[in-house]
């Protein structure tokens, strides 16, 4: 992915919202199809491994299936109206919607998914052994787990920038504490 280096930490919250959306939810779909069909193909081939791979792709499932709604939520109704915060401020007007009413809704549900998704992460790290591959001879699983991890490494790092920015800042802005 060749997005422009960018300080995130110095960024805007619209324009990480713009980030997030072009750095972790457009690839996922495609990451998450990919694990899927190298768990297909691992599992097609007789294997010691048989076991672990169906714990695997009953996990990668069910993150997925836990990350597919989640992330249309975020795109088609958090997001904007996050946004339209930030345009509403920027114009002059009073925040609309209330930020409250996010971070008392929407932001609460988002964050109780996030921690639903790093409980299946732990799940698949446990079942991996933490991607540990160095007593793993089959080089598919060498590449599955190597996959594994770095979905769980960028996964990780979106849900931090969700969670500790762009929440907090409707957070901050609402006067919650």
């Amino acid at each position: 992915m060749n997005l422009p280096q960018v300080n995130l930490e110095q960024t805007t919250i619209p324009e990480l919202i713009d980030y997030i959306l072009r750095r972790y939810h457009e690839p996922l779909p495609g990451q998450v199809m990919r694990i899927g069909q190298q768990l297909q193909l691992l599992a097609a081939r007789p294997s010691e491994h048989q076991a672990n791979l169906q714990l695997l792709g009953k996990l990668v499932r069910e993150l997925w299936a836990e990350l597919e709604p989640h992330l249309l939520k975020e795109e088609r109704v958090l997001f904007p109206m996050i946004q339209a915060v930030y345009a509403s401020l920027a114009s002059g007007r009073p925040a609309m919607p209330p930020p409250m009413q996010l971070v008392s809704g929407p932001i609460r549900v988002m964050k109780m998914e996030h921690e639903r998704a790093d409980e299946i992460l732990a799940a698949l790290d446990e079942a991996t052994s933490h991607y540990e591959v160095s007593t793993v001879t089959d080089p598919g699983l060498r590449a599955l787990y190597a996959e594994l991890q770095t979905l769980d490494v960028e996964l990780r790092e979106h849900i931090r920038l969700e969670n500790e920015r762009v929440f907090q800042a409707m957070v901050d802005l609402s006067g919650a504490r």
